[in-house]
């Protein structure tokens, strides 16, 4: 299900908006009872350099923060990803080492990313893993949580 533009209060007191929150149907095959997660969309400009990537980051992170209404806390998912966007900067991708760094840090943050993958169709990515995709199913939500973690990993 999806609910669009879903509004929440921050640590702080202050009102934030997301663009989406969705859940999932069924929630048999995840590790958790309740597969929720916030999703944004946002794609900063090639000539945005790293204050606007890094500005994109910190905005995802603090949407951890927020309690939304009806949903509470959620991991946050990005359209395209951090990563994704370092990605077209670079010639080879896959060889890029500041990608994966990127995915596995944003995933310790609670956040992830929804990519278009040629034969897995819309994909979940947490922590540079495939969570879940259209052709398979839940993959790492199998055995990893979607519930947010506060201090040691």
């Amino acid at each position: 299900m999806i609910h669009r533009e879903r509004r929440g209060t921050d640590c702080s007191g202050r009102q934030a908006r997301i663009d989406a929150v969705i859940q999932g149907h069924d929630s048999t095959a995840w590790k958790d009872d309740d597969v929720t997660f916030g999703l944004e969309f946002k794609l900063p400009g090639r000539d945005s350099g790293i204050k606007g990537y890094t500005k994109w980051i910190a905005q995802a992170a603090d949407y951890t923060h927020v309690d939304w209404d009806g949903f509470g806390r959620l991991p946050i998912l990005t359209c395209p990803g951090p990563a994704a966007w370092l990605d077209r900067l670079q010639q080879h991708p896959s060889e890029d080492p500041l990608a994966g760094l990127a995915r596995r840090l944003t995933g310790q943050l609670g956040l992830g990313e929804v990519q278009l993958r040629w034969h897995h169709g819309l994909t979940i990515i947490m922590n540079g893993e495939q969570f879940w995709s259209e052709r398979y199913g839940v993959r790492r939500g199998r055995i990893w949580s979607t519930k947010l973690k506060v201090g040691s990993r």
